[in-house]
């Protein structure tokens, strides 16, 4: 603060004063006044000078705090920088590893707010094949499920097919990335495909959940099941959902 730091220079220039005269008229004022005089004036003098330096340094704590705090921001926004740029090269390694789709869609929405809607419709749909392969392992482990042990490759293949729809729409993102931006109407047919894409691709996992389910009941049962209608519905989705998202059925 201003005051302590005048405070503390005016108290400074006392205490260098007050040791000037000591110095020069030390046996004067021992002479005039006595030793136990002269020593309480150098002591009075040493707390002065004590007080100045006190106050001096206390009014420049703040700009100390402050250069430190804003050395620290600095470092942890460079950090962010820097974490940021490593996982976006990540994504690029292998732009459809699930986990880096899902970073790298987290990143489109941090940096775009024109981008925070579609990206969270993304993320749902992320968080959604996420939860159909979970319940996939909960129930195959649930019911010791081994004639199963296809099914999540099933899942898997669907999750590598919604996560190359996130490219296409992480594609038309990166356009728009940084300038704060929409996606031109060009894009948005191709934005609009993917997410319808994608949206058939979880009903069509969904539909095979409930299959499975119906299967395992059957099979706990009766110890034996028709696979028939579960392994059709397989089958119709290892053809892959095409461009329109809709699954054909031989």
């Amino acid at each position: 603060m201003k005051w302590q730091r005048a405070l503390g220079l005016a108290l400074l220039a006392l205490g260098f004063v007050g040791m000037g005269l000591m110095m020069l008229f030390d046996s004067a004022i021992i002479i005039s006044l006595g030793i136990r005089a002269s020593l309480f004036l150098t002591a009075l003098d040493w707390l002065i000078f004590g007080l100045g330096s006190g106050n001096l340094f206390l009014s420049f704590v703040p700009e100390i705090k402050e250069k430190l705090n804003e050395h620290r921001s600095d470092k942890l926004l460079q950090e962010k920088i820097d974490n940021d740029n490593e996982q976006t090269a990540d994504y690029e390694t292998n732009s459809l590893d699930p986990e880096k789709v899902r970073v790298r869609l987290e990143q489109l929405r941090d940096r775009n707010p024109n981008l925070n809607t579609l990206m969270v419709k993304c993320l749902v749909q992320k968080d959604e094949i996420d939860r159909y392969q979970e319940q996939l392992e909960r129930l195959l482990k649930a019911n010791e499920a081994l004639y199963l042990n296809d099914i999540p490759a099933v899942l898997d293949s669907a999750e590598e097919r919604i996560c190359a729809n996130f490219r296409d729409i992480i594609n038309c993102c990166i356009l728009v990335e940084y300038n704060g931006q929409e996606i031109s109407e060009r894009n948005q047919s191709i934005v609009q495909d993917a997410l319808k894409s994608n949206d058939e691709e979880l009903e069509a996992v969904e539909i095979l959940l409930d299959r499975s389910v119906a299967y395992i009941n059957d099979y706990n049962r009766k110890g034996i099941s028709d696979r028939q209608e579960l392994d059709a519905w397989i089958k119709a989705m290892e053809k892959k959902i095409n461009r329109e998202g809709e699954i054909s059925l031989d």
